[in-house]
């Protein structure tokens, strides 16, 4: 069994009488269960921290699809396909995940929806730069210019104009081992300059 199929039949396993009953012609303007098809299902959501950022409490992680092309194009698509249909409206990704392939397709996954129908994560701490030959490098920074050309360089690769949440990656000493102190100590805070407005509200 595919893996999206997988995923439905967690979230629906009587898809004839579970979920089109959950999702009801009732459901609000902008909730995830509009658009319902044959699968989709709502999904509760909650906001994140004090900000007005909502999310449903499943989010579809992406480090899988940037295993190309262990990972195919067309299983990316029916991937997030499904979880959409599931009623899923978080995902999130990063520079990380093939460095940079999981953010162009979950880009492209997702080009058909309207953007202000989901919530999307990167993260910074990893910049990807030119390596030997067509190959691309990792360097780590943290600070406020790595941050920021990092979700530059995200956005690009996502052809979108904004992120609604952007996580720090990775700071932990199993990443970095004793230089983890050295390494990851943020600069302070008057150092950073006001967050750009693509990302949106978080």
């Amino acid at each position: 069994m595919p893996a999206a199929a997988k995923l439905l039949q967690a979230l629906c396993p009587d898809r004839h009488s579970g979920c089109a009953g959950v999702a009801s012609a009732a459901a609000p303007s902008g909730s995830p269960a509009q658009r319902t098809g044959e699968y989709s299902i709502r999904l509760e959501t909650r906001s994140i921290g004090a900000t007005d950022v909502t999310v449903t409490t499943l989010g579809l992680g992406c480090g899988q699809i940037g295993r190309a092309p262990r990972v195919s194009e067309e299983a990316v698509a029916a991937t997030v396909r499904t979880a959409w249909d599931a009623g899923v409206r978080y995902f999130d990704t990063a520079p990380l995940y093939g460095t940079g392939v999981s953010e162009q397709r979950v880009g492209a996954a997702l080009s058909d929806q309207e953007r202000s129908d989901y919530v999307l994560s990167t993260k910074a701490g990893r910049l990807l730069v030119p390596g030997s030959g067509a190959e691309l490098e990792i360097e780590y920074d943290y600070g406020p210019d790595g941050a920021g050309a990092s979700l530059e360089a995200s956005l690009e690769r996502l052809g979108l104009d904004r992120v609604e949440i952007l996580l720090c990656h990775d700071i932990d000493s199993y990443t970095h081992g004793d230089a983890q102190p050295r390494s990851t100590r943020p600069p302070p805070m008057e150092s950073f300059p006001p967050w750009p407005s693509c990302v949106s509200r978080a």
